[in-house]
């Protein structure tokens, strides 16, 4: 990691000369380093809060699929399809600045060993190793318990760092309705991830802390407070782009649920005006028919009437039968269909 740790190392070197104080060095120097990470800081930030959006949906199929590992990795890819969500980039975007960092620290420790510079920052000297038994009568003085305050403050830095990281990616976990889903946010992976990380990530700080230069807590606590600041400004930003399509999916599954608040209205009006459920057959070619044989009523009962005025008599024809015997459906057996194929004609 040579290409990394020596442009820092020059870039430390020159700040130390030029404010010539090691306490003012580390400070600008931890907020620089943030700025030129800032990019691949965003693109990480960017990919997690997609991802965190799809907690809910990825929850479900989880569930569907609980005992087919390949149709739930495959629904996944899908969805990750659908959403356009890269699994590869996000994971990369998250390491750059991971492995920019671990250098760095190298170089702040090389640093503190050769430093020559005023060390006594606001009275600390940052070059000693802070006193975890501060409340001895010996070290009951300011720059020891100065010295004391800065793992403390690093190890504090990283916890509300974390916290406002996850409660801002929680915020942006919605349903496919558009609406915050706290219940997947509780339950999510990277949820109970970011807890073991609340209690792991302070707790190697005060003990990393303890045991070396307070300079290196100094270093730390400016590159949480900075981090903190960017955390904030990078989900402020995007959560205004998704809070947008989680409003214009709301907006969507409203007009969903008003569109079948109408269907239903127009059934329960149905099944008010008709409780028995008795439906007419409005076919076309039924109601035809029906109009045919009422014309044929009609005419049959005027011929009637007419030749009983001229005291003409007329014989009514034989009923026509239908081999199915349903006179609407004459064919419902078949065309061929006799009745008495079957019988037995012998005497």
């Amino acid at each position: 990691m040579e290409f990394i740790k020596v442009p820092f190392a020059w870039l430390l070197e020159n700040l130390s000369q030029l404010t010539g104080n090691l306490g003012w060095a580390l400070i600008i120097f931890a907020v620089l380093v943030k700025l030129v990470l800032f990019f691949p800081t965003a693109k990480s930030k960017k990919s997690s809060m997609k991802m965190s959006r799809l907690t809910p949906r990825m929850q479900e199929i989880q569930k569907k699929y609980a005992n087919d590992q390949q149709k739930q990795s495959e629904a996944i890819r899908e969805l990750y399809k659908e959403e356009g969500v890269s699994m590869g980039g996000g994971c990369l975007w998250s390491l750059l600045p991971l492995l920019i960092m671990l250098p760095l620290y190298r170089v702040v420790i090389d640093f503190l060993a050769k430093t020559d510079i005023n060390a006594v920052f606001l009275g600390i000297n940052l070059v000693e190793t802070p006193p975890y038994n501060v409340f001895s009568a010996s070290f009951w003085n300011w720059p020891s318990i100065g010295a004391f305050l800065l793992p403390v403050l690093s190890a504090g830095s990283s916890v509300v760092s974390m916290l406002l990281s996850q409660k801002m990616n929680n915020s942006v976990i919605t349903n496919e309705k558009g609406v915050q889903d706290k219940e997947a946010a509780k339950n999510s992976q990277s949820n109970q991830t970011g807890k073991v990380m609340m209690y792991m990530m302070p707790i190697m700080s005060l003990v990393i802390g303890f045991s070396w230069s307070a300079a290196l807590s100094l270093y730390w606590f400016i590159q949480g407070v900075v981090s903190t600041i960017i955390d904030v400004f990078l989900t402020t930003k995007y959560r205004k782009i998704y809070d947008a399509e989680d409003a214009e999916r709301l907006k969507k599954h409203m007009a969903e649920e008003a569109i079948e608040a109408e269907k239903e209205r127009v059934r329960a009006e149905r099944r008010a005006n008709n409780p028995d459920g008795i439906t007419q057959n409005t076919s076309k070619k039924k109601l035809q028919q029906s109009k045919q044989k009422e014309e044929e009523a009609a005419k049959a009962a005027a011929a009637k009437e007419y030749a009983a005025k001229k005291g003409i008599v007329i014989e009514e024809a034989p009923e026509k039968t239908t081999l199915s015997g349903i006179s609407e459906r004459p064919y419902c057996k078949g065309r061929a269909y006799d009745p008495n194929r079957y019988s037995n004609t012998e005497e």
